[in-house]
């Protein structure tokens, strides 16, 4: 894609990628992805990072979850563009991992996990509109069920417990 037309990998990813696998800052001036760069190890590697492309194409893209050799995914900026929230696995080449909730303070690069306490995979996220909260689904109990998560606290709240809810 022209997206990543500067790396050698896919946004969104193939062949199961999505709208979720990239983002546009508030601003409109640049693109977060989630791509995993080819290479020999591609096939086996479950190293997703989330790169962020200058809208204008004039810098050279910023691997901003380098230091993670696991999955990252799902970007979504804050309102004000300058915290990025994003799914993170720990465990590199494990499928299975647990996609924990991430918050990037974008100046200084440092990223933290929201809930750690949780015990659940997250699915898509979406942010409140006061960005406050997160709201996802993951598996719990043979449902698919939503939840709020708040970004102060991480605590997390179940809000529609019955049956299966399949996008925020």
């Amino acid at each position: 894609s022209a997206l990543s037309a500067t790396i050698d990998g896919d946004a969104p990813s193939k062949p199961f990628g999505g709208n979720d696998d990239f983002v546009w800052s508030p601003d409109g001036a640049s693109v977060v992805a989630s791509i995993r760069v080819a290479g020999k190890q591609e096939p086996w590697s479950t190293n997703f990072d989330l790169y962020r492309f200058d809208a204008a194409g004039k810098q050279a893209p910023v691997n901003l979850t380098a230091s993670n050799p696991a999955w990252d995914a799902g970007p979504v900026f804050s309102a004000d563009g300058k915290t990025l929230f994003y799914r993170a696995m720990k465990r590199p080449g494990f499928e299975a991992d647990r996609f924990g909730l991430m918050a990037m303070d974008l100046a200084s690069g440092k990223a933290r996990e929201i809930a750690p306490q949780w015990d659940r995979s997250a699915g898509g996220i979406a942010l409140s509109a006061d960005g406050a909260s997160i709201y996802t689904t993951a598996d719990d109990l043979g449902e698919h069920p939503l939840f709020q998560i708040d970004v102060a606290s991480g605590k997390a709240t179940k809000l529609i417990g019955d049956g299966s809810v399949t996008a925020v």
